[in-house]
């Protein structure tokens, strides 16, 4: 079973919440494409320190949001003129080439 779920909300917050829950309860037949877009965000990964790698007083100063993601990387900054998109499906399902596909042709 295939699942497309957009959110409707801007906050990073409860996307990046809804994009854990989504992992955490995916079923063992289904893949998930889930669409979502921030307001003006500051994205780190799980291990990052956020004062090496932004100016965190800057952030508040321009009304920019901070949020940790469950997942390592770097940073990243997220606003309205870009949209994030994540699959979520168990290791069985993996299948890069087909998964970008649906990217490439959507746009």
């Amino acid at each position: 079973m295939n699942r497309i779920i957009i959110s409707e909300e801007y906050n990073p917050y409860y996307n990046l919440a809804l994009e854990e829950d989504l992992l955490r309860g995916v079923n063992t037949d289904e893949v998930i494409l889930y669409l979502w877009q921030n307001e003006k965000t500051v994205v780190i990964g799980r291990n990052q320190n956020p004062y090496l790698e932004c100016d965190v007083p800057q952030l508040a100063a321009n009304g920019v949001r901070l949020a940790r993601r469950i997942s390592g990387g770097g940073a990243v900054y997220h606003d309205l003129g870009n949209l994030n998109f994540t699959f979520i499906y168990l290791e069985q399902h993996k299948n890069l080439e087909q998964q970008l596909n649906v990217i490439k042709k959507s746009g």
